[in-house]
């Protein structure tokens, strides 16, 4: 998983720790940070929203067409897959990073 950081300048930065096990920083402007978390934050709505419809027609249409059947199932594994990314928790923790950078340099200063 990766860290997440970033400095009071309005620059966030992701941290990842590679294979060879040696850091490298990459700095992102905070824009596209936020950008980021918006698009994470959409995409956790959306499983939430794709959950529902999914569980109503599966209610509405109990012993449904054998192919309506196998979308619901491709339906599924799609919200599963996107639930995985856990898209608010990750739009939380790009949310905090500017926040948390700053509180960080006045405790420094």
């Amino acid at each position: 998983m990766a860290k997440l950081q970033t400095s009071a300048a309005a620059q966030s930065s992701i941290q990842t720790s590679p294979v060879s096990h040696q850091e490298k920083t990459v700095t992102i402007p905070r824009a596209l940070a936020e950008q980021a978390a918006h698009g994470l934050n959409d995409l956790a709505g959306f499983v939430q929203h794709a959950s529902t419809i999914k569980d109503t027609v599966f209610r509405l249409l109990g012993d449904c067409d054998p192919l309506i059947a196998r979308q619901l199932i491709i339906l599924d594994d799609l919200i599963a897959k996107a639930d995985d990314i856990n898209g608010f928790d990750l739009a939380t923790a790009l949310w905090e990073l500017p926040e948390a950078a700053a509180q960080s340099d006045s405790e420094a200063a």
